[in-house]
């Protein structure tokens, strides 16, 4: 029996040690939200490696500062810490250059308690106001905190189980300034039967302020059709839709979005394409292509309708433009470039809410 005991203690240690390993850690970052010289501002935010609920928590950090003083909480996220009645949140400072954010779980046994998302999804936890000291030296802040202490020491709802910072090698220094402006998860175009539907999801937004849609029938000239707000800092998930129902059918249709920040930097997605399928006018060729001046348009028709040519430059100078009768079938249409000057041109037939575009290269 003794022998059994002790395999027994053997293997429920081992058992503990296993489950250890297996326990979530967290992460943190700051978002600097106002710095005019006398109030500086800070959100905190917390992600885990997997989501798990918040227990009573000790989040110490400290800064680069010495003429910034008194932590005061100022808000935390709606529903979240402050708003729960089974948390309280408070803010110290515990020495110069160091802040503490304090939370306590009531109890583990009341419902329902904070969730902390997995990364790369962020929860804020509070608002931290400073007075500032000195307003030349309240600038260009580092914060950090020690992930391997107990200084710095998130608990799970049991009350019971601590754990750590997720990169235990060294402090985590503002990491705000490390995350791209824009962090899209998806981006696309989809038909639908009378117009093409744009669907976007970003994970994070740093210091961001919206998107401009841009539409191409070429796939190279882009025009903004339409801005779209961003949500300025933020690491939770948003979502985004907007419907383009000024499209040409059987015509290939390009997409991207330019993400503008709030510094008027940008950077530019990458592309969709989407089209329209429906029964009508059709482009089937061009030839010869390339000419030296003349050549023949093959355009077959579903119906009898008239549509309308146009050649532009490769400036978007229109250059030429005539109305045809077509009819339902196989028609073909002479056009002569040879008082246009050498270079690339882009012929359009358009048929009512029908476009087909196709280039041209004049020698």
């Amino acid at each position: 029996m003794r022998y059994i005991n002790i395999i027994f203690v053997f293997a429920l240690c081992f058992l503990i040690e296993a489950t250890t390993y297996a326990q979530p850690t967290f992460y943190l970052r700051f978002e600097t939200v106002t710095a005019n010289g006398v109030d500086y501002e800070v959100d905190i935010y917390m992600a885990g490696s997997a989501e798990f609920e918040l227990g009573s928590s000790n989040l110490q950090f400290t800064y680069d500062n010495t003429d910034m003083d008194n932590p005061t909480l100022v808000a935390t996220e709606a529903t979240d810490l402050t708003s729960s009645p089974f948390y309280s949140v408070t803010a110290t400072r515990p020495m110069t250059n160091k802040a503490s954010l304090n939370i306590n779980l009531f109890s583990s046994l009341l419902s329902p308690l904070v969730t902390v998302p997995a990364h790369p999804t962020w929860i804020k936890l509070a608002r931290l106001h400073f007075d500032v000291l000195d307003a030349s030296a309240a600038t260009n802040l580092e914060w950090s905190y020690n992930g391997l202490t107990t200084e710095t020491v998130a608990f799970l709802a049991d009350e019971t189980t601590q754990i750590y910072v997720a990169n235990p090698g060294g402090d985590l220094e503002n990491l705000v300034g490390d995350l791209l402006p824009v962090e899209l998860t998806s981006f696309e175009a989809t038909a639908k039967e009378d117009f093409i539907q744009i669907d976007w999801r970003s994970a994070t937004e740093v210091n961001f302020s919206g998107y401009e849609i841009q539409r191409s029938l070429d796939g190279i000239d882009f025009k903004t059709i339409a801005w779209v707000s961003g949500n300025g800092t933020t690491g939770q998930i948003n979502e985004y839709r907007y419907k383009d129902h000024d499209i040409f059918y059987n015509q290939n249709t390009y997409y991207r979005l330019k993400q503008v920040d709030l510094d008027g930097s940008f950077e530019y997605s990458d592309v969709r394409v989407a089209v329209i399928r429906k029964d009508g006018i059709q482009l089937t060729s061009i030839s010869p292509n390339p000419t030296e001046g003349q050549t023949k348009l093959q355009i077959e028709s579903s119906f009898d309708s008239p549509a309308v040519i146009e050649i532009y430059s490769n400036t978007g100078q229109l250059v030429h433009s005539r109305k045809e009768d077509v009819q339902k079938g196989y028609n073909s249409f002479d056009l002569d470039l040879s008082q246009l000057p050498g270079g690339m041109y882009m012929v359009i037939v358009q048929q009512g809410k029908e476009r087909y575009t196709n280039k041209l290269l004049k020698l």
